[in-house]
C-alpha cells in the first residue's frame, strides 16, 4: 500500500470518528488519568501508515518506502527519526505473525510521549502539518468537540506543549495564540507586538453563537495560569526555596464527604469563641 499525503488524509479522516467513543467515556465518568486524548488523535493520525507498514508485512513484502518518506517529509528535519523507528518496529512485529493493534500503538504513544521531549517534537509536527485537531473538530459531533477539546488542553498543559495547539483547540472562529494568550473572536483582527506563529482563520455562520468554544478557550487559559500554588505567599521561607510552586493536584485532595458531622454540643462554636 501506497502512501501519498492525499491518502494518508483520506484514509486517516474516518479515524477520527472513533473520538466520539472517548467523549462518551468522558461523559460518564471523571477525567481519566493518562494522556487518553492526546494518544488516541496521534493514534488516529498514524494508524494509516502503521496500516501500509503491517498490511506489507503480512503479505511478505518490504516496508514501504513511501510510508518513511511521508513522514521524514514533515518529522525527518528534526533528526531524531523516533516514529520511524517505531513503525519499522510496528513492521517486524507484523512480519513475526503479531501486528500492532490500535489500543497497542495508544499505550505505546502513552507511555513514551510524557517522557520524551524528542518524540513530543515529532508527534507536534506531525498532527499540526496533518491538521488533525481541525480535521477531528469536524468528524466530531458538535456536542463532543468542546468535551474532547478540554480534555486535550488539560493534557497538554501537564505535557508543556499546550501554546502549541490553543489555536486550533479554540473552535471556530475564536483564537487563543501567543504571549499573553490574546483571544480574537470571528470577524475580528488582532496584531500587536511581534507577530509569529500559525496564522489562523475562521468564518463560523454569523447566526450562531458558540457558548462551547468559548468555554473552553476560558478553560484552557485558567488551566494554564492558575493550575499552581505559590508558596512564597503562604510561608516567606519558601520564596529562597528552589521550588516554590506546587501543582494544585499535589496540594488538594477531593473530599467524598457527602453530609455534615452533627455537633450537638456546640464544640465548634465554642472553638471558635475561645481559641485557647
Amino acid at each position: 500500500m501506497e502512501i501519498t499525503p492525499a491518502s494518508w488524509k483520506q484514509k486517516a479522516a474516518p479515524q477520527y470518528k472513533k473520538l466520539g467513543a472517548l467523549a462518551a467515556r468522558l461523559r460518564r465518568r471523571a477525567a481519566p488519568a493518562g494522556f487518553v486524548a492526546y494518544g488516541a488523535l496521534t493514534t488516529f493520525t498514524l494508524w494509516p501508515l502503521v496500516e501500509a507498514a503491517t498490511l506489507a508485512a503480512q503479505a511478505g513484502q518490504p516496508l514501504p518506502v513511501s510510508v518513511l518518506t511521508a513522514l521524514g517529509a514533515i518529522a525527518g528535519g528534526l533528526g531524531s527519526n523516533l516514529l520511524a523507528g517505531q513503525i519499522q518496529a510496528w513492521y517486524q512485529a507484523a512480519a513475526q505473525g503479531e501486528p500492532p493493534t490500535q489500543e497497542a500503538v495508544a499505550r505505546w504513544l502513552m507511555r513514551h510521549a510524557p517522557t520524551q521531549a524528542a518524540l513530543r517534537e515529532e508527534i507536534d509536527r506531525v498532527l499540526a502539518e496533518r491538521r488533525a485537531v481541525e480535521t477531528a473538530q469536524t468528524a466530531v459531533s458538535p456536542a463532543d468537540w468542546p468535551l474532547l477539546a478540554r480534555q486535550l488542553a488539560a493534557e497538554l498543559h501537564r505535557l508543556g506543549n499546550l501554546s502549541r495547539y490553543q489555536a486550533r483547540l479554540s473552535g471556530s472562529g475564536i483564537l487563543v495564540q501567543g504571549e499573553g494568550n490574546v483571544v480574537v473572536a470571528g470577524g475580528s483582527a488582532y496584531v500587536g507586538g511581534s507577530v509569529g506563529g500559525d496564522l489562523v482563520i475562521g468564518v463560523p455562520d454569523p447566526t450562531q453563537a458558540q457558548p462551547a468554544a468559548l468555554q473552553a478557550a476560558y478553560l484552557a487559559r485558567l488551566l494554564a495560569e492558575r493550575n499552581q500554588l505559590w508558596l512564597g505567599g503562604i510561608d516567606p521561607r519558601a520564596a529562597a526555596e528552589e521550588s516554590e510552586r506546587l501543582e494544585l493536584s499535589a496540594v488538594y485532595t477531593a473530599l467524598l464527604t457527602e453530609t455534615a458531622e452533627q455537633d450537638p454540643a456546640g464544640r465548634l462554636d465554642r472553638a471558635m469563641a475561645d481559641p485557647a
